[in-house]
C-alpha cells in the first residue's frame, strides 16, 4: 500500500513510463522476487495507492496494475483511490488489472486525461 497524507508524483516519460506494479509480474525488470515461473501477477497483489484528504498529486506516463484490494473491511476496493478534498492528475496513463475498480474518487478533485483504465474485476 501507499497512503498519500501530503504530495506523491508518480511521473515517467513517453519513452521510460513509471511503473507500479506486483512484485510476481516479471513483464517489468525480469524475475525480481526469483521464483522463476512459481508465480504470476495477479489483481490485489500489493494493495493501492490512497490521496487522504488534503494531499495532492500527479499519476503521469505510468503503468499502475495488479493492484486493488481482494478482501473483506473496505469500502472502495480501487487500487487508485483519492478521497478529497484532494487534488490529483492522472495523465498518459494506464490503470490496468485491478482486484475491483481502477480509480475511486469521493469528493475530490480528479482529472483523467489521455488514460486508459480497463481489465478490472
Amino acid at each position: 500500500r501507499i497512503v498519500v497524507d501530503g504530495s506523491l508524483a508518480i511521473e515517467g516519460t513517453s519513452a521510460a513510463p513509471a511503473v507500479v506494479t506486483s512484485l510476481r509480474d516479471d513483464s517489468v525488470a525480469g524475475d525480481t522476487n526469483g521464483d522463476g515461473a512459481t508465480t504470476h501477477a495477479a489483481p490485489g497483489d500489493w494493495g493501492w495507492i490512497l490521496f487522504n484528504p488534503g494531499s495532492q498529486g500527479s499519476i503521469r506516463h505510468a503503468d499502475v496494475a495488479f493492484g486493488g484490494v481482494g478482501f473483506h473491511g473496505y469500502t472502495e476496493w480501487a487500487m487508485v483511490k483519492v478521497y478529497g478534498p484532494a487534488d490529483v492528475a492522472v495523465d498518459q496513463a494506464t490503470l490496468r488489472q485491478s482486484w475491483n475498480d481502477g480509480l475511486f474518487a469521493g469528493n475530490a478533485s480528479i482529472s483523467v486525461t489521455r488514460s486508459r483504465i480497463a481489465d478490472h474485476g
